[in-house]
């Protein structure tokens, strides 16, 4: 027998004051799982966790040991998302995105006069800031007219304040014009996350998106632009166009008139998708344009 084996052993300083704080703890500290824990090396029978152990959880009432916290119940509804409307109707809306513009839409607003076609306006807050005459016509005429963000930026790519602020300047730029608010929301590219939702609530927004997507903003051509929306238009569809393009502005009378050939009746997207309508602008006749600078 070695001088280090004929030695007894004695604890360790580090395990006295460990025992000294396990018996000073409250009851109910959890002292008491420390306490078996401590004993349980000191005696040699501490082993490693098995795969079948638990981990201890907490206190949470309506929850067992061992099992996760119930997940708290979902208090608002998901996010409705407008992408076309009855099947079983022949209503269809057409819808302007990216303006206005200062010449192509108050020419399109022509064309939707003869022929008593109601539709509704995605706007831009930069450039509503810029032709708020024009806005006021829309209006003036029965159509309706929708939120776009100010200033047409990816909004999955964006953060939830930022986006706020997108919203919220287009509003004021659009009550400026017309002396309310809309409730309509198309988001650019129609594109963006999920937590954006709590935006959208914030000003009781309604995501439209769209069902016929003409492509007007790729192909720049009239009669490609005329033969997707008359091939690709059903029963309550939403027409995607764009009132910034000159080959829209020529597609659109033969799109109207082709359409309504067919037996389709152009309404709002309030009336294709069931909504409160809003209130228009009592304008009794539309507003000139401003006079042209020199």
């Amino acid at each position: 027998m070695t001088l280090q084996e004929s030695r007894p052993r004695r604890p360790c300083r580090s395990n006295r004051l460990w025992i000294r704080l396990i018996l000073r703890s409250p009851p109910g500290g959890g002292g008491g799982a420390v306490a078996e824990s401590v004993a349980q090396s000191q005696s040699g029978l501490a082993r490693k966790p098995s795969a079948s152990d638990k981990a201890p959880t907490a206190s949470i009432p309506g929850a067992e040991v061992g099992e996760p916290p119930p997940k708290p119940q979902e208090s608002e509804t998901p996010l409705q998302v407008f992408r076309a409307g009855s099947p079983s109707s022949k209503q269809i809306a057409l819808t302007f995105d990216d303006g206005p513009h200062g010449t192509i839409t108050p020419r399109i607003l022509d064309m939707l006069r003869e022929r008593q076609v109601k539709a509704t306006f995605f706007v831009l807050g930069d450039r509503v800031k810029h032709y708020e005459w024009v806005l006021r016509q829309i209006v003036a005429e029965g159509h309706e007219i929708g939120n776009h963000a100010y200033s047409h930026r990816i909004l999955k790519f964006m953060s939830n304040d930022l986006i706020d602020r997108e919203i919220a300047e287009t509003q004021s730029a659009i009550r400026n014009a017309i002396g309310y608010e809309t409730r309509l929301f198309r988001p650019p590219y129609g594109d963006f996350r999920p937590d954006t939702r709590a935006v959208f609530r914030k000003y009781n927004l309604e995501v439209i998106l769209w069902s016929v997507d003409t492509l007007d903003w790729k192909l720049r051509n009239r009669d490609k632009i005329f033969n997707v929306a008359i091939n690709d238009t059903h029963n309550g569809s939403i027409i995607l166009c764009h009132d910034i393009h000159r080959a829209t502005l020529e597609a659109v009378p033969d799109i109207l008139g082709s359409l309504i050939a067919k037996g389709y009746e152009f309404v709002t997207i309030s009336q294709l998708c069931g909504l409160p309508p809003m209130r228009l602008a009592s304008v009794s006749a539309p507003p000139p344009p401003p006079p042209q600078t020199p």
